[in-house]
């Protein structure tokens, strides 16, 4: 069951990163474009939300092997902002290879916000649904 969870955690969560691509595409259409000569829009999304969640998932880990106490959940919160800052510049850098380009770093910076706040909610509300079989929790 514990492995039924995380693996329905992670894909969903790769599928909001990808939608969250897609959307800041759209909406900013000078600040983040997907797709170049190299890659395709719909798998320049798909790279893209798949290395983010490979960067939030990398949070825990690093995390427990570097030995902090978290006891708050806001301070977990930083973490996974930091990552998703990080990740989303490091796909912005390798705009080659992943097609992903993002104008500036205050972009990022917007991303990795919504990103977080989009995860937290995934985690929190969309997987225990999608595991109770459609009946949430009150």
């Amino acid at each position: 069951m514990e492995n039924n969870n995380k693996t329905v955690t992670f894909l969903s969560i790769w599928v909001v990163n990808s939608l969250l691509f897609v959307i800041f595409a759209q909406m900013i259409a000078g600040g983040v474009v997907l797709g170049n000569d190299r890659v395709v829009l719909p798998m320049a999304t798909v790279i893209a939300g798949f290395l983010l969640t490979l960067a939030v998932y990398a949070v825990e880990p690093l995390v427990k092997k570097a030995g902090v106490k978290v006891k708050d959940k806001r301070l977990f919160a930083v973490f996974y902002f930091i990552a998703n800052f990080v990740g989303i510049w490091i796909i912005k850098k390798l705009e080659r290879i992943t097609g992903v380009g993002i104008s500036g770093n205050l972009f990022v910076a917007i991303f990795a916000v919504v990103a977080t706040l989009a995860q937290w909610a995934v985690v929190e509300y969309i997987v225990p649904t999608l595991l109770s079989g459609g009946k949430r929790k009150k």
